[in-house]
């Protein structure tokens, strides 16, 4: 299923996900529908992957933002929050917030 998670972040990031990302020891986290295309009362399983690179020079702060032609971007937590719950992504939100629960359980 790891493997599978770094194949699809190629795909959907456009990006060499074997050198880019790499899979979390952690386990996934539900993602619950109606949100991200998922139809009322699907479920996905998301899958924790982290950059293997951080993120570019300077501020994070300077980072933040989306870029329409690229679907790998960098967020500070609170702009990240902030970016799902203006676009109405509130199950997205709800399993960033559950991936964060799991990550600090695991720190």
């Amino acid at each position: 299923a790891a493997a599978a998670a770094v194949r699809a972040a190629s795909e959907a990031c456009d990006i060499d996900g074997a050198t880019e990302v790499a899979p979390l020891p952690l386990p996934p986290v539900a993602l619950h529908g109606p949100s991200s295309g998922l139809a009322a009362g699907q479920v996905a399983m998301v899958h924790l992957l982290t950059a293997t690179r951080g993120p570019p020079p300077g501020p994070l702060e300077d980072a933040d933002g989306t870029d329409e032609d690229d679907c790998y971007d960098w967020f500070t937590w609170q702009r990240a929050e902030a970016a799902l719950a203006r676009s109405g992504e509130l199950g997205s939100l709800a399993t960033l917030r559950s991936a964060a629960a799991s990550l600090a359980a695991a720190a």
